[in-house]
């Protein structure tokens, strides 16, 4: 299903764009979107014989182009994660990838990263002389755009590096150190955690730990076995009923239990927040006259306005989201705001993915600066429905994040009581 969506974001010069439909690609998401496909072809899965060829074109034309001009962090890491992906599908470029290793004040996460290019190229020896005297340790950060990174993300770099040139004693300390901050309650971003899942996986498969394993556990004094070839076992449990829950390793090796619970917050029982980031929301008619949205007349026309300030605190803002969620007595116009001459124009969003219920739009936000985005409503059903909480935060930095509480809201018909 992934390879197939990914068809949506491939653009006419090869690379593929950071939201589908966009004309100009990315380079980054170009090569994570390419690294995802190589490494399914690995494991089996088959790729549209001209999605990886057109791919492997850009790649090569941009690798031979590149100039390190580029003046934001990490600009070089941008190449030789380019370079990888290449020699992953079995065509490095040497040119650019000897051009990148003699260039000048090369960053050590670039170092490490066209290290694994020579390594899996065969070219163990130069790979470990790009690495002499580094160290795995990363002083901490987090990347809102360019190469979407982080101190965490860059170690599991490394130690995929580590992997491929074969130290299994490095890679087993920075593979303790990964799983640990893994396993803390701290955030990651997709990135971040998709990187350390591949490492952790590939050093898993170099190293030929095993995956068998078995256990019993106790849930209110009934007994069972468990088996499994794979290197996790899920059992499902009633919350209301484990309460008494023992677990014994019957393997030879550690084994790690963890209990997990989810849910979600109970209707009318969410917060309103800010955290680094200004949200308001309003509702208004055509007119731009405020409106009570808990009770609506059937049949009215109105607008959602939400207004997102960047308090000037942490610089300027890449690749925000807002989530707003309708009340499904709710319709949303499929008109976009910019046609609505009856009312001042809305700020245009980087990408917008308009549902049925849902409208999702992503942007950029300077500081200091303002953002008004207005969605166009009707209230087509009449009743009494709930309007989940609107949001907005950075995709990659959760330290950015404001809400609005959700509440009840009534669409009413003629000579309805509220």
């Amino acid at each position: 299903a992934t390879i197939n969506r990914l068809k949506n974001f491939q653009t006419a010069s090869g690379g593929f764009a950071y939201w589908p439909g966009n004309a100009e690609a990315s380079t980054w998401g170009t090569t994570y979107g390419g690294h995802f496909m190589i490494e399914a072809q690995k494991l089996g899965f088959t790729l549209p014989a001209s999605m990886l060829t057109k791919w492997k074109k850009y790649q090569r034309k941009i690798a031979k182009t590149w100039t390190g001009s580029a003046d934001y962090h990490n600009s070089d890491l941008d190449q030789a994660y380019r370079l990888y992906t290449l020699a992953l599908v079995n065509a490095p470029e040497w040119g650019a990838m000897n051009r990148l290793k003699e260039r000048p004040n090369l960053t050590n996460s670039a170092r490490w990263r066209l290290a694994a290019a020579y390594a899996i190229s065969g070219k163990k020896s130069v790979a470990e002389q790009l690495t002499k005297n580094l160290n795995y340790n990363i002083k901490p950060y987090r990347q809102f755009g360019y190469t979407y990174g982080s101190n965490l993300r860059d170690q599991a770099m490394i130690l995929e590096t580590l992997t491929a040139i074969g130290d299994k004693v490095k890679s087993a300390k920075l593979l303790q150190i990964i799983a640990k901050d893994l396993n803390s309650k701290e955030w990651y971003s997709t990135q971040t955690t998709a990187y350390c899942l591949l490492a952790i996986g590939k050093y898993v498969g170099a190293n030929k730990v095993t995956k068998k394993f078995t256990f019993d556990y106790t849930l209110a004094g009934k007994s069972k076995n468990v088996g499994s070839n794979n290197p996790i076992a899920q059992v499902n449990f009633n919350p209301e009923t484990a309460s008494d829950l023992k677990f014994k390793n019957t393997s030879d090796g550690i084994l790690f239990v963890r209990i997990i619970t989810q849910g979600k917050p109970a209707i009318g029982e969410e917060t309103s927040g800010e955290n680094n980031l200004k949200l308001a929301v309003q509702y208004k008619d055509l007119s731009g006259k405020l409106i009570d949205n808990k009770n609506i007349k059937q049949g009215s026309d109105f607008i959602a306005e939400v207004t997102i300030s960047n308090p000037d605190e942490m610089g300027n803002y890449q690749e925000m989201a807002l989530t707003q969620i309708f009340p499904s007595g709710w319709e949303i116009h499929n008109t976009r705001m910019d046609n609505i001459t009856t009312y001042s124009k809305t700020n245009v969003p980087e990408y917008q993915d308009i549902r049925d219920d849902r409208v999702y739009s992503y942007f950029d936000i300077g500081s200091g600066k303002t953002q008004v985005y207005r969605i166009q409503l009707n209230a087509a059903y009449q009743g009494r429905y709930y309007l989940p909480a609107v949001s907005a935060s950075a995709m990659y930095d959760n330290t950015i994040s404001a809400r609005q509480a959700g509440n009840w809201v009534n669409v009413v018909g003629e000579g309805l009581e509220n």
